[in-house]
């Protein structure tokens, strides 16, 4: 990949910075709940819970009392909490310094699908494994979906984070694994790559850069 007219780069966090398996907080559920890990994940992506609390319009105990109908469970915040970060597994060294590398060259920003308790549990990730007391600083700007109330795949997400950071989208390239994620910001005009994890990472596509 040609870098030479790259002036920023708009990392995705899970899959692209840090590994997750988000079918692990399905079964996680399941095991909670005794409902099979695919009926557990139909209800996450059809009742409207997990793009509302990712978008800021739920909190903690509004998430955790949602969780608590659907899956007709009486566990505690707790128990709940570590099920949901079941996804959520480490961070490899040698991509936090790659953006070391990165940092005095581009502008990094960080763009995410998130909610509160993921960024908790991130946060406690970096101190307790590498030492870094906010992962923020890795990057010059970062933005997350529950903070912004944006949400990807919705275009509006990336026409903010252009216009906030005051970059180009020409001299730009997005990074993430979520297909449609990528699709929509191509269709804006966003440089975009499609990171596939464990067969095209962010370390593959930056090498050069």
């Amino acid at each position: 990949m040609d870098f030479k007219s790259v002036k920023n780069i708009i990392f995705d966090f899970g899959a692209v910075v840090i590994n997750i398996d988000i079918p692990n907080a399905y079964r996680s559920f399941a095991k909670l709940s005794g409902l099979s890990p695919e009926r557990v994940q139909f209800l996450f992506e059809n009742q409207g819970a997990y793009a509302d609390f990712e978008t800021g319009n739920m909190d903690n105990s509004g998430f955790f009392t949602l969780l608590r109908k659907e899956l007709s469970i009486s566990h505690t915040d707790q128990e709940l909490e570590e099920a949901w970060n079941s996804m959520l597994l480490d961070v490899p060294k040698e991509r936090i310094e790659k953006l070391n590398s990165l940092k005095s060259k581009y502008t990094l920003i960080l763009l995410s699908n998130t909610n509160a308790i993921h960024i908790k549990k991130i946060t406690s990730l970096f101190h307790e494994h590498h030492g870094i007391e906010n992962f923020t600083n890795l990057f010059h700007k970062h933005y997350l979906s529950y903070q912004i109330h944006l949400f990807k795949p919705d275009p509006a997400i990336y026409e903010y984070v252009l216009k906030d950071a005051g970059i180009k989208r020409e001299e730009t390239i997005f990074l993430d694994d979520n297909l449609a994620n990528v699709q929509s910001a191509l269709a804006i005009g966003l440089p975009t790559v499609h990171v596939i994890p464990g067969k095209y990472t962010m370390m593959d596509i930056l090498k050069d850069a």
